[in-house]
């Protein structure tokens, strides 16, 4: 009976760790929107090395978490992102849209 406590512990731990549900840190990458599925609920962006997550850059689909992120995803920007990877998928859960290179800064008056 020992015994088979203790595999039922194991069983446990291990459907219970993050190793079975993803890794749910949020890590952040910096990359260029390639293409947008609003039906899908995809994003294709081309992103730097991503080194919390061992990712080296690539062209890769993320979910996105909330339908709203779309108005900052446009073909042909760039932006700071988070996502979380999971299992099967990696979501992004925040987007930035950062400034175009060659862009005049705003002035105020």
């Amino acid at each position: 009976m020992k015994k088979f406590s203790s595999i039922a512990a194991v069983i446990i731990m291990l459907a219970t760790s993050p190793i079975a549900f993803g890794d749910t840190t949020a890590h952040s990458g910096v990359g260029t929107v390639r293409s947008v599925d609003r039906t899908k609920g995809e994003v294709t962006l081309t992103h730097g090395q991503i080194s919390d997550h061992n990712m080296p850059g690539m062209t890769m689909d993320f979910k996105v978490k909330d339908k709203r992120l779309f108005d900052r995803l446009q073909p042909g920007k760039q932006v700071a992102f988070k996502f979380v990877a999971e299992r099967t998928r990696n979501t992004i859960t925040s987007v930035t849209a950062l400034a175009d290179e060659g862009a005049a800064p705003k002035l105020r008056k």
